[in-house]
């Protein structure tokens, strides 16, 4: 039920006033309601239409937390091929999944729409069981560099996360 993004916004709010820096969310919201009329579309992933992706740019632009949010895994579903929310918060650092060897998208792994002026997800990590393996792996790699230099902004860490390269691959 959609009551459950209430549950969210509500959780990040205590969360907000307990000092966090850092939150994962390994979750998304798109189809799967109980009720039916409360699915979303994916026309609706545009960072703007869910109450889950303006809170999470909300505690990302007013409350300075870095929100770290796996892309999701509809990548192979037909019916929706886009990322759920709150991935598609402009302000969430999206995290999508890549293969180990070859470090190319996994098959299940969502991006994002194609209508919005920003691309998603921003970034990718190794998981051959989810986004939700790979969004806490980048948030352990943010909390190191938060921890490195205190002074960094939510915003500068998402920067610099956003430029980090996979190293090449070996040849064999």
């Amino acid at each position: 039920k959609r009551i459950e993004e209430d549950y969210l916004i509500n959780a990040m709010e205590w969360m907000s006033t307990e000092g966090v820096r850092v939150i994962n969310i390994s979750l998304g919201y798109n189809i799967g309601f109980t009720d039916k009329e409360e699915n979303y579309k994916p026309e609706q992933m545009d960072g703007k239409t869910t109450a889950i992706a303006r809170a999470v740019d909300y505690a990302s632009l007013e409350k300075g937390i870095l929100v770290v949010v796996a892309a999701g895994n509809e990548g192979n579903d037909k019916n929706w091929q886009t990322l759920s929310s709150p991935a598609d918060a402009l302000y969430a650092l999206s995290v999508g999944a890549t293969k180990f060897d070859i470090w190319d998208k996994m098959d299940y792994s969502s991006i994002g729409p194609m209508f919005t002026t920003f691309n998603k997800p921003d970034i990718a990590a190794f998981s051959s069981t989810g986004t939700s393996f790979s969004a806490p792996v980048v948030t352990g790699m943010a909390a190191c560099i938060m921890e490195y230099d205190s002074t960094l902004t939510n915003l500068e860490i998402i920067d610099i996360i956003k430029k980090v390269r996979p190293p090449l691959p070996l040849r064999k």
